[in-house]
Formats: C-alpha cells, sequence, structure tokens
C-alpha cells in the first residue's frame, strides 16, 4: 500500500505532547514492510506555515534552521517525492467533477498528487475532509 502523511499527523508525530503523539507513532510502525509512506511538497509546506509561526498564534515558533533539520529528519524517515508537472491540471478536474470550494481545495490538490503517483490511501485525523474522493482510501491511526 502507497500511503501520503497528511499534515494532521506529521505535527502530531512531531509534536512530543500531543496526545495523539504515541498512537500515530505505533501506527506507522504498526505498518508492514510493504508499505510505502510518502511526504508531498504541499505537506512541507503547511509544516512550514505551523512550525515556524509563533507560539502565541497557535505555532511552534522554531526558527529556519530548526525547521529545516525537522524536514531533513522527516525525509529521512519517509518518502518524498516532488509535484508532477501536470498537478495543477489534476486539481481543477478534481474540483470541477466533485464541487470542491474553499478550504477543501487544498485537500484536492493533496488527492490530485496522490492519483498522479499511484497513492492510494492517506493517513490523516480530518476523515471527513478526504470523503467526497472515492479514487482513495482514508485511513486513521
Amino acid at each position: 500500500m502507497k500511503i501520503l502523511l497528511d499534515t494532521n499527523l506529521a505535527l502530531r508525530a512531531y509534536d512530543s505532547k500531543d496526545p495523539s503523539h504515541i498512537r500515530i507513532h505505533a501506527f506507522l510502525q504498526s505498518l508492514s514492510r510493504e508499505d510505502e509512506v510518502f511526504v508531498c511538497p504541499q505537506v512541507v509546506f503547511e509544516l512550514r506555515v505551523v512550525l515556524t509561526r509563533p507560539s502565541a498564534d497557535n505555532g511552534f515558533g522554531l526558527t529556519g534552521s530548526q525547521f529545516d533539520k525537522t524536514v531533513s529528519d522527516l525525509l529521512k524517515d519517509f518518502s518524498f517525492l516532488p509535484d508532477p508537472h501536470d498537478l495543477l491540471y489534476r486539481w481543477m478536474r478534481l474540483c470541477d467533477e466533485n464541487a470542491i470550494l474553499g478550504k477543501q481545495s487544498h485537500d484536492a490538490r493533496l488527492v490530485a498528487w496522490m492519483e498522479a503517483y499511484g497513492v492510494d490511501s492517506i493517513l490523516t485525523l480530518n476523515t471527513r475532509h478526504f470523503a467526497v474522493f472515492e479514487s482513495i482510501q482514508v485511513l486513521t491511526p
């Protein structure tokens, strides 16, 4: 199985104080050797937004170099593939086919990336965000 790690899971895997941290790590450890977990560029962008945002603004307050180290560690644990050249067109098609508007457009972009690489599942805590996309399996730890 090919699995995309959603940003909300990556954040909680990073934050050892989060109540879901241990459960997420246990789930990731339980995956079979045949399973491959991916991180895509959008997840890295979204991580930077939250991890470098000041703590007073519901962020983690990391510096740029601390963030770079965190991402470097993340990419040692998970596979990374760049955005495909046709991502924009795949995303637009998914938005049109599923009447996607507003914030859910971010989720549609993840699904477009998944479809381009044949990634069949997403690991997320926001299962309802992805319910409209019948082409993927939604996993939660």
